[in-house]
C-alpha cells in the first residue's frame, strides 16, 4: 500500500475544530444588573442597588435578598434542557453562536425577571413596608431593578 492508496476522511473534525474556536472566545454568558445599567432618580446607580440585595449589607442592616442566583437556580432545569438543544443546534449548523448566546441570555433574564415580578424573593416585605408601599413584592417597586436585568457575552 503506499501512500497514493490512503484517502483521510476526517468526518467533519474540521469543521467541529472551527465551530470550537468560536465557542472557546466567549464560551458563556452573565446574566444580571450590569455597572452602566443605569441609575435610580436620586442618581443611586442600580448595579450598587442589585448587589446590595443580591446579597445583604456586611453589617446586616439589610438581608440579602436574592433575585438572580435564585432566579437562575429555579430555572436550572429549563436552562440546561435549553442549553442542551442550542449547541445540538450550533453543532449541527442550524444556529450561529451568537444566536444561541442570544437565546440563552433572553432566557436567563426572563428567570431572573420572573424571580422579582413573581413575588418569589424572600425574605418577604415587612408589613410596614407593604403599607407603605401598597404591595407586597420585593424588589419592584418602580419596575427600575426589573427592567435593568440584562445578558451579555461572556470573556
Amino acid at each position: 500500500m503506499s501512500a497514493d492508496d490512503v484517502k483521510i476522511d476526517d468526518r467533519g473534525w474540521r469543521d467541529v475544530k472551527k465551530l470550537l474556536a468560536v465557542v472557546r472566545a466567549s464560551p458563556y454568558v452573565d446574566t444580571g444588573v450590569f455597572e452602566g445599567s443605569g441609575e435610580y432618580a436620586d442618581g443611586t446607580p442600580v448595579a450598587e442597588i442589585a448587589a446590595i440585595h443580591e446579597y445583604g449589607t456586611r453589617d446586616g442592616r439589610i438581608e440579602p435578598r436574592s433575585f438572580v442566583r435564585a432566579g437562575l437556580e429555579k430555572a436550572d432545569a429549563e436552562l440546561t434542557r435549553l442549553q442542551e438543544n442550542l449547541v445540538h443546534d450550533y453543532l449541527a449548523k442550524r444556529l450561529s453562536w451568537g444566536d444561541l448566546q442570544k437565546r440563552l441570555g433572553e432566557a436567563g433574564v426572563k428567570a431572573i425577571q420572573d424571580r422579582i415580578t413573581s413575588g418569589g424573593v424572600t425574605p418577604k416585605l415587612a408589613p410596614s413596608t407593604i403599607a407603605r408601599k401598597g404591595h407586597d413584592i420585593p424588589l419592584y417597586d418602580t419596575g427600575t431593578l426589573v427592567n435593568a436585568v440584562s445578558w451579555r457575552p461572556g470573556k
